[in-house]
C-alpha cells in the first residue's frame, strides 16, 4: 500500500516540491518501475460555446514532471522521498472557473509497477500557490 505525505498544505512556483511516500508491505517486492508524477491539468469551460446545451469541459495537461524513485529491484517497505521543481512560470492552482473560463488542478501521481500482480497506486492534490498567496 501506498500513502502520500506532502508535508505542507501547499508550494511556491520556482521551488522545489518535496513529499513522502510510505510503501507499506510485510516484505520486500519485486518493482519494475516506481515513478512519481507531478501532473497540472487545465479544463476549460465550453459551455459559453453551449454545445447540444450541457457543460463542455476541455482537459489538457500543461505538466507532467515525472521522477523515478526505483526500478528493476526488490523494493523494500519503508519512505521514499519525491523531490521535483515547480517551474517560475507554472500556473498556480485554481479551483474556480474565473474570467478565462479555467480551472488547474495539481497531482501528485505515484505508480508502483509490480510484475505479474495488480500494480500499487496512489494520488495526492497539491496545491501551487499565486502570487497573491507568496
Amino acid at each position: 500500500m501506498l500513502t502520500i505525505n506532502p508535508g505542507k498544505p501547499s508550494f511556491a512556483r520556482g521551488q522545489d516540491f518535496v513529499a513522502t511516500v510510505k510503501f507499506d508491505a510485510k516484505a520486500p517486492v519485486a518493482c519494475r518501475k516506481f515513478t512519481a508524477n507531478l501532473v497540472c491539468v487545465e479544463k476549460s469551460n465550453l459551455q459559453s460555446l453551449k454545445l447540444k446545451d450541457k457543460e463542455e469541459v476541455h482537459v489538457e495537461k500543461l505538466y507532467d514532471l515525472e521522477q523515478a524513485l526505483a526500478g528493476d529491484c526488490k523494493l523494500a517497505p519503508g519512505n521514499y522521498y519525491v523531490s521535483i521543481k515547480i517551474p517560475a512560470n507554472a500556473p498556480p492552482s485554481d479551483y474556480e472557473f474565473g474570467k478565462d473560463g479555467k480551472i488547474r488542478v495539481w497531482t501528485l501521481y505515484v505508480k508502483l509497477d509490480v510484475p505479474m500482480a495488480p500494480d500499487e497506486q496512489a494520488q495526492q492534490e497539491i496545491k501551487v500557490q499565486g502570487i497573491e498567496d507568496e
